[in-house]
């Protein structure tokens, strides 16, 4: 009698395919880094996410022994940042900081890469609030009279902001929206460039990392006048929210992550998570991030993906709404 197989070449080919390529990853994770590492961050040198990835770049440093190269990659919200990675070879080797900017690409940009699969992720760093600064030239000294004035000059109030797109972006026409003012909205490759313009009087307001604006308001440089997010930030302890300061329901927070490009091996994501995890264990990575006006918040890299899926469902109808496109 002739008996057909159950278990046909081809399928047994495909499991040993799979079978050889998880081996083939767990090997590699376990001579994982053999070299030095490539951090992307998508924004200008001196924004807060600047702040962030240079930080975790240098406590990862220490905690694998290799050296985590910091590149900063500016442009088009974080999408030129964000392409470098879609397009990496798959191996681990190049990570970049993902933030709330990544959820807002697909709804903004023309992608030339598919935002869902380009990247694997791999931890969850932290979730903070930002803080809106204004010039003190201006005769406001609260959101309240900010509002007002605002709203006495239509179009004569310009934002600055860290990039078309972006988070920050996207919070200021947030705040213009429910404040009813008519507010200019200025973007430019990062926040640095957006805060010298404040600092010199080009532009009357700003939102960014609370830690790259608290010195420029302790010198009087700046008036940080609220805080995005529902509460206050231990660095700047007697800032209001900008909801408790007179826009009620106003909320907005940031958060930080770590992805790598997508189809790196499983093995070498979960190596990389378990390093990352020993630094947001540590002392100064939450002595860090609380001066940047963060908590550390950590997820295993399923729950991440999970996350990040729902944070780009969730802003693109903001996105819609507030009607934001790429410049």
């Amino acid at each position: 009698m002739l008996r057909i197989s159950r278990h046909p070449a081809w399928r047994l080919g495909g499991l040993a395919s799979i079978l050889l390529g998880f081996a083939a990853g767990t090997a590699a994770a376990q001579e994982f880094p053999s070299r030095p590492l490539r951090l992307i961050l998508g924004f200008a040198p001196g924004g807060g996410s600047d702040l962030m990835g240079r930080a975790i770049g240098a406590l990862l440093t220490e905690q694998i022994g290799k050296q985590v190269i910091v590149e900063n990659r500016p442009g088009a919200g974080g999408t030129v940042g964000a392409e470098v990675v879609a397009n990496a070879p798959p191996d681990g080797y190049t990570l970049m900081l993902a933030t709330i900017a990544n959820a807002l690409h697909p709804h903004v940009y023309k992608l030339k890469y598919d935002s869902a699969k380009a990247f694997a992720p791999v931890s969850l760093l932290a979730r903070g609030s930002y803080v809106l600064a204004i010039n003190p030239g201006l005769p406001a000294q609260n959101v309240k009279e900010f509002i007002a004035y605002a709203k006495e000059n239509p179009g004569k109030v310009h934002m600055g902001n860290s990039g078309a797109g972006s988070f920050v972006h996207l919070t200021s026409a947030l705040f213009s929206l429910m404040a009813g003012v008519d507010i200019v909205h200025v973007s430019y490759k990062g926040s640095g460039p957006a805060i010298i313009d404040v600092l010199g009087g080009h532009a009357q307001g700003v939102i960014s990392a609370p830690g790259q604006l608290a010195g420029h308001g302790k010198s009087g440089k700046l008036r940080i006048i609220g805080v995005t997010d529902s509460k206050r930030v231990p660095v700047l302890p007697d800032v209001p929210t900008i909801a408790e300061a007179g826009l009620l329901g106003y909320e907005a927070a940031n958060w930080w992550a770590i992805v790598t490009t997508g189809g790196t091996p499983q093995p070498i994501v979960e190596k990389l998570h378990q390093h990352l995890g020993a630094v947001l264990a540590s002392a100064k990575a939450k002595e860090q991030f609380e001066k940047e006006g963060a908590e550390v918040a950590t997820m295993k890299p399923d729950e991440l993906g999970r996350f990040m899926a729902a944070e780009t469902e969730k802003w693109g109808r903001v996105v819609r709404d507030a009607k934001i496109k790429a410049e």
